[in-house]
């Protein structure tokens, strides 16, 4: 479980979408967009990222708990 600063818990409601080859033929991109209120979309609250993580190598939650600003 993600905690926040004060070991509070992170809840994040996330949107993900996986592109075709961008890394040669084989590797692909995600964009992954985390927020925690989808209703308002804050910048302070909404996180955009692009990895080029696989799937397989780390779901969504692992990739926001990788690349997420400390709180």
């Amino acid at each position: 479980m993600l905690t926040d600063s004060h070991n509070r818990p992170l809840v994040r409601h996330v949107a993900e979408l996986e592109l075709g080859p961008c890394y040669g033929p084989t590797q692909g991109t995600r964009l992954i967009a985390a927020t925690a209120d989808p209703t308002v979309l804050t910048a302070d609250s909404t996180w955009f990222m692009a990895t080029n993580l696989s799937v397989a190598e780390a779901d969504a939650a692992e990739v926001y708990r990788i690349y997420r600003l400390r709180d």
